[in-house]
Parts: structure tokens; C-alpha cells; sequence
């Protein structure tokens, strides 16, 4: 009778284990399915730190230099790459099973301290949470840090319940500890909770204190082993094996006003002579942060929305019954989880601010005293006991189901930080011209999703102010030979593009720039006095009709409006002469001419650049040479003549002149 009864016991615990990895599954298999059909190109905010261009870097052969994170996280995305054929896909892929691994370190951490139903409840709550779904799609090293570091903890939690842990668990649970810090330096803080673990592990009697520092010595020389990888990567970017500039986010967040343009100018050389400048400022402002995060964005991080609504502050109460719960009855495990979460947050509240990004790690631990308070309040009365297990689904099933509405709000926040209406706008430019245009936009990756010469400007910062903006805007442009500049709301920031609206679209004063569209979402400005270069070289070719004649042919871009210009030549200047060839406008982008003398042919040209509209009034100015953007020095081609001729002469000025 025992034996059947144990044996249907384990039977029944095969089966919640095997639905436990299908669910768990398809929870990945979804977040992979989201991010692929909604996240199509970058999102502005996190992802801006470029993480896939460096697993790109690593794909080429390059070592890349992060002064701020490790490289774990672009090396995995580099080595899916690989595979997938597609690095940005594969950070997404890479933090979606992260997600889930969030999900399965969450339900065995609250297992560990309060038992199975506990654990499952949490894991619902964790996965449900909008936070961990929005950066589960995202191709950042959030969701990987976090759940590197829970993975951490329930490993340390795991060995503390065994009464003798092997040698082997201590060094998997270091080198699981490396892999944490490989992916953020930030992971250092679970020092303190992997210490206690192994000094507080079961059987005080059975383990003396000789064999605890030694197992605490494998633990310490697992995780020397581990970062050797990133010790090396860094020792080839920088020379030197720990390489951190953390300590500039941290002077930025106290003295430079979060303005990242300021990055390399804080007068600092370290993180000690940053918190040293000024302790007690850096002190308010951490008390700031503190209330500011009790206030309000605690409730935010637990609801995964934010600003936190009643929702949140309702689970902000169940939390604190949780907690009630945990403080009479077994203390357990909870307490070595719950100092780590003070840690975290308390060194956060010190360095930067407590984003729901960047407290991520720490969700676990607020979720699983309300699963502690969602059972205890589900199981309490008698006449629930013996269907405990239906009762606590219910209960389960109730929190989760608030959470649904806010994880739905903030994946739309998240879709509405995608600039999909500046790269329409950018393509339409493409399609509406003939020739191909030069274009600016302020959206970083707007290269990686449109065709031709598109290249990123720089956002404003609201301190820059706008005028200032558009001038420096202007040179920019210029200096690129370009035609139009792209600025989108989400791009430029709401308050910016505003101004930016107010002064280009409602008033018409947007020097050195004229509006060409704008509406809620995009604004499209092309420049006054546009420069002219050359696009597919000089082509000179025997004239059939005329002999000894040669017929020359320049195909240019930029605004090429034969209404608006007066003349184009081009200058060659040869060994002993200068010729310049007029030339005529022959539809499209074509202008043509003849040569007479056949001394000015040549075998190669350099681009150069057209005089603008502006400079052609008052004559053009010395010749300069344009690199093309994908190269480093000035785009060369080969001259197709109909015989090579002596002398190397070449292409010095094309001049464009403007009505009146």
C-alpha cells in the first residue's frame, strides 16, 4: 500500500514536471514569436547601447570595446548569429529563453524558501509582468543579467538545504557567478548572499568550519576561472584585465544632470574619486531616489507598468502581507534573498537610478512574498483544505489576470518608442527621386533598414536648444552633402520636436532649412543651398559623328532642378593646361559635353565637391575631397576612354550657379 502510494506520488510529480517544461516552453516560444512579428527594427532606449553591432564586431573578427558591460551577452548573440544569419534576431532569441529562465529560477527560489505552490505562484507573477515581457524581445543585457543572477540564487539556495554539498555544486555555482558578473559588472553584488549561503549551509554539526572556508575557497577559484574569458577580452581592448568606466554613469547621474553628450568631460578618474567629490550630495540624492522609489516606483516595478496604477499598489499590499506572513511563521532561506535584493537596490539607489530595467534581478524577490500571501490567504479557512490545490490556482489565477492589462500597456509604451513613421519617410524621399538622394536622420540605426546614402545625425539635447540645433544640423548636412534631414518625435523626444514643429512647420523660420513636410510624427526639412557631387564618374568616349572629337558625360546628385541652375562645368587640369568643359542638362541626372583636346583624358577621377548654390554667386571655392560613407578614403573609378592617352590630369570642380 505504501509503495503504490509513493509510486503514484511519483508518477504524479513526472507529470507536473514535464507540463511545467511545455508551459515554460511556450512561454519562450511566444516571446520569440512577439519579438519577431512587433519588434522589427531597433527601439529607441536601451538598445541604443548597440549591443548587436558588437556581436557583429565579434563575427568580423574584432574585439569590441565596452567601457561600461562585458561581453558575454554580445559573444552568445554573436554565436546564434552565426547561426541564425541575423545578430538581432538572435539578441532577441537570446533574451527570450532568458525570460524563461527568469521564470524557472523564480518558481525553484520561491520553492526553496516556502515551498512548491509558493514557487509556482511566483513563476506566474514573474511571467506575466510586462517588464519581463517587453525586455524579454529586447537586444539588451537585461534580461540575461537577471536571469543569470536568480539562477545564481536558487543555485546558492539549493546547496544551503543540502546537508553535505559536494565539491562539484560549489564549483558550478561559481562558475554561474562569473557568468552573472560576464554579463554586468553589477553582478559582484552576489557576493554576499553566495557567502552566506556556503557559511550557513545545513548541518553546523556534520560540516566544521575548516570544511566551510574550504568550500568557500572552490567557490572564490570557480569564479576566478570564469572570468578569465572577459579578463582576456578586456586586456585586448584596453590593456587591462578589469576594465570598468562605470564610475562616468555614476558622475553623470550625481553631477552631470543624466546628459550622456557630457560623458568623457566629468573631472573624475575613478569610481572613488567620484564618490568622494561629494559625499553627502551623493547621499540626498540616493535618499531622493529611495522615497521616490517607495513612493511609487516599487508599486511600478511589481505591476511592470509604469506609472504605477491601483493595480500596483494593490500588489504592493500583498506584498507587505507577505512579508507579515514570512516574519511569523519559518523564517527559512528568504532572508539571504531578500539582503541581496537590499544590496542591489541600495548600490543602485547610490550609482543610478532604479529603472524597472535595471531592478529586474530583484523582481523575484518582491513577487514571492505575495505568492507567500496569495497561498496563506487562499488556504486559511478549513473548508478549503482539502481542495488546497484548486483554491490556490484560483488565487493564482486572480493576480495574474491583473497583471494581464498593464503588460498590454506597456508593450504598447514599447511599440511607441519604435521611429516606424521617420523610416517611411525616409524611404518616401527614396522612392519620390530620380536620382539618389543623401539623406540625415536623427533615428541611430535608420542605416541598417533603408537603402542608399542615409546616414545618422546626432538628437538635440533640450539644453542645446533649437536654433543652435539647426545651425549645427546645417553644417552637418553640408559637410555630408546632404539633401534632406529626417527629425522624428520619437528620434528628437516629444518636447523638442515640438519646438522643432512650432518653429519649422508653424512659423516657416527653420534656417538654413526649408519644410518640405511635417506632422504629429515626422518632420522633413531639405537644405537651401544643397552641394552636388558626383555619382557614377566621368565617362569619355570617342565621338563617332565628329572625328578627333570626344564626348563627355557627368551624372551627378543632390537637387539637380535644371530650372534652378545656371550652368554646370567641369574643370580638368592636366600636366601643362586647365580646360573647363561646359557642360549641358540632358534629363534625369545627365549632363553632358564635349572635349576638344584629348590631353585631358585620364584614367581615374576623384570625387569631389559641386560649389553650392549659395557659393557659385560669388565663385567656387578650392576643391575638397568627399569620402564615400563606406570607405575611408575618397571613392575612386576607372574612366572608360576609347584609348589611353598620356598625362594624368582629373576632375577638380563642378560648379553649379543659380538663376539670377
Amino acid at each position: 500500500m505504501v509503495s503504490r502510494s509513493r509510486g503514484h506520488a511519483a508518477f504524479t510529480a513526472g507529470v507536473s514536471r514535464r507540463l511545467w517544461l511545455i508551459l515554460l516552453a511556450g512561454y519562450v516560444a511566444f516571446l520569440i514569436v512577439l519579438g519577431w512579428s512587433r519588434h522589427g527594427i531597433h527601439s529607441l532606449g536601451p538598445e541604443c547601447d548597440d549591443f548587436v553591432a558588437m556581436a557583429e564586431q565579434i563575427l568580423a573578427g574584432r574585439v569590441p570595446r565596452d567601457r561600461f558591460r562585458p561581453a558575454l551577452f554580445p559573444a552568445l548573440t554573436a554565436a546564434l548569429g552565426w547561426l541564425l544569419g541575423d545578430c538581432f534576431a538572435a539578441a532577441r532569441v537570446v533574451s527570450a529563453v532568458s525570460a524563461g529562465l527568469l521564470v524557472a529560477a523564480t518558481r525553484s527560489l520561491g520553492r526553496s524558501c516556502f515551498g512548491p505552490e509558493v514557487g509556482a505562484v511566483a513563476a506566474l507573477l514573474v511571467a506575466c509582468n510586462g517588464d519581463v515581457v517587453v525586455m524579454g524581445c529586447n537586444a539588451t543585457t537585461d534580461m540575461l543579467f537577471a536571469a543569470l543572477s536568480c539562477v545564481t540564487l536558487a543555485m546558492a539556495l539549493d546547496l544551503r538545504s543540502r546537508d553535505r554539498p559536494g565539491a562539484g555544486r560549489h564549483l558550478a555555482l561559481g562558475l554561474m557567478w562569473a557568468a552573472a558578473w560576464s554579463t554586468r559588472y553589477q553582478g559582484l553584488i552576489l557576493a554576499v548572499p553566495l557567502g552566506l549561503s556556503v557559511l550557513t549551509a545545513r548541518g553546523p554539526g556534520a560540516l566544521p568550519c575548516r570544511a566551510r572556508l574550504g568550500r568557500l575557497g572552490i567557490l572564490a577559484g570557480a569564479f576566478g576561472v570564469g572570468v578569465v574569458p572577459q579578463a582576456l577580452v578586456s586586456v585586448a581592448a584596453f590593456g587591462r584585465p578589469f576594465h570598468d568606466e562605470n564610475w562616468r554613469t555614476v558622475a553623470i547621474r550625481h553631477f552631470g544632470q543624466l546628459d550622456y553628450s557630457r560623458l568623457d568631460e566629468m573631472p573624475f578618474d575613478g569610481m572613488a574619486s567620484v564618490l568622494l567629490h561629494d559625499p553627502w550630495a551623493i547621499l540626498a540624492a540616493a535618499g531622493r531616489a529611495a522615497a521616490e522609489f517607495a513612493g511609487g516606483g516599487f508599486a511600478a516595478v511589481l505591476e511592470g507598468v509604469t506609472p504605477a496604477d491601483p493595480a500596483g499598489w494593490f500588489l504592493v499590499s500583498l506584498f507587505l502581507l507577505g512579508l507579515v506572513c514570512w516574519v511569523r511563521g519559518p523564517r527559512g532561506s528568504f532572508w539571504i534573498v531578500a539582503l541581496y535584493a537590499v544590496c542591489y537596490v541600495g548600490t543602485v539607489l547610490v550609482t543610478f537610478v532604479p529603472a524597472p530595467r535595471i531592478v529586474l534581478p530583484v523582481l523575484p524577490v518582491g513577487v514571492i512574498p505575495i505568492a507567500l500571501a496569495v497561498v496563506r490567504l487562499t488556504t486559511a479557512p478549513a473548508v478549503v483544505r482539502r481542495a488546497r490545490r484548486p483554491v490556490v490556482s484560483v488565487g493564482a489565477i486572480v493576480c495574474a489576470a491583473v497583471l494581464v492589462g498593464p503588460a498590454v500597456r506597456t508593450f504598447e509604451q514599447f511599440l511607441a518608442r519604435h521611429p516606424w513613421a521617420e523610416l517611411r519617410a525616409v524611404r518616401e524621399l527614396q522612392d519620390e527621386h530620380v536620382y539618389p538622394v543623401v539623406v540625415l536622420s536623427t533615428y541611430p540605426y535608420i542605416a541598417r533598414y533603408t537603402e542608399g546614402d542615409v546616414r545618422h545625425a546626432r538628437r538635440p539635447y533640450e539644453r542645446d536648444g533649437v536654433v543652435p540645433y539647426l545651425t549645427e544640423l546645417g553644417r552637418r548636412a553640408r559637410g555630408a552633402g546632404a539633401e534632406y534631414v529626417v527629425l522624428g518625435r520619437v528620434s528628437t523626444g516629444a518636447a523638442v520636436f515640438d519646438e522643432l514643429l512650432r518653429r519649422c512647420g508653424d512659423q516657416g523660420g527653420c534656417a538654413p532649412f526649408e519644410c518640405v513636410r511635417f506632422d504629429s510624427d515626422v518632420l522633413v526639412l531639405r537644405l537651401g543651398d544643397v552641394q552636388l557631387q558626383v555619382i557614377d564618374g566621368v565617362h569619355v568616349a570617342a565621338d563617332a559623328m565628329h572625328p578627333g572629337r570626344w564626348s563627355i558625360e557627368v551624372r551627378l546628385r543632390g537637387y539637380v532642378d535644371p530650372a534652378r541652375i545656371r550652368s554646370v562645368s567641369a574643370v580638368f587640369v592636366g600636366s601643362d593646361e586647365r580646360i573647363v568643359v561646359p557642360l549641358s542638362h540632358d534629363g534625369g541626372v545627365r549632363y553632358v559635353g564635349e572635349l576638344d583636346s584629348p590631353r585631358t583624358v585620364t584614367g581615374s577621377w576623384r570625387v569631389v565637391p559641386i560649389a553650392s548654390s549659395h557659393a557659385g554667386r560669388h565663385g567656387a571655392g578650392p576643391p575638397a575631397e568627399v569620402a564615400h560613407p563606406r570607405s575611408r578614403g575618397a571613392r575612386r573609378s576607372r574612366v572608360r576612354p576609347a584609348a589611353r592617352l598620356p598625362g594624368r590630369p582629373k576632375i577638380s570642380l563642378l560648379r553649379a550657379r543659380p538663376p539670377g
